[in-house]
């Protein structure tokens, strides 16, 4: 092995971790991200790239929030992330899940994404979601021509709150809904 070799996978290790500090409070608990996920992270990085860029490889956008990236985008961030899924053209598919949202970025979510021609499914399952956040989709729901596949199971949402869902589904394409 050469030595710019050995630099290199010296630099590769020394990047394995994500900076402790930034992501677990600087509580000293040691490293909580292995090389996989910061890749995994870089990943979500660069489709949230090809959101905003209106990318037609993107047809998917998925993403868990265990990743510790979700734990640092501002409110601002989810709404620019709302409108890119608004201005797409491509994208069919919104997958949000394990705690990626709660109220508050549901709400800035859908403050930026208030509707849709190109999105066909959408799954926000075990986010503790309530029904505040639920409410906050609704002219989303109402405005979107496309969507036919609905997951909000898991979630925090009361009979009450998916009554209410339903009222507002009532001239709209969904075929599956999950709760």
């Amino acid at each position: 092995m050469s030595e710019q070799e050995d630099d290199q996978s010296a630099h590769i290790d020394d990047d394995a971790f994500v900076d402790q500090a930034a992501f677990d409070g600087g509580g000293g608990n040691g490293p909580i991200y292995e090389i996989q996920d910061v890749r995994l992270e870089e990943t979500l990085i660069d489709d949230l790239q090809k959101v905003k860029a209106n990318d037609p490889s993107l047809t998917e956008f998925e993403a868990s929030g265990t990743y510790g990236l979700f734990r640092v985008l501002t409110d601002e961030d989810w709404e620019q992330l709302g409108r890119g899924v608004t201005e797409s053209d491509f994208l069919e598919t919104l997958c949000l899940y394990e705690g990626a949202l709660d109220d508050q970025r549901m709400s800035s979510l859908f403050k930026g994404l208030t509707m849709s021609d190109s999105i066909q499914r959408i799954s926000l399952c075990s986010n503790g979601l309530s029904d505040s956040g639920l409410g906050r989709m609704v002219p989303f729901l109402q405005n979107s021509s496309s969507l036919n596949f609905l997951n909000l199971s898991h979630n925090n949402i009361t009979s009450g709150g998916l009554s209410s869902l339903l009222s507002a589904l009532r001239d709209s394409p969904i075929k599956e809904l999950y709760k």
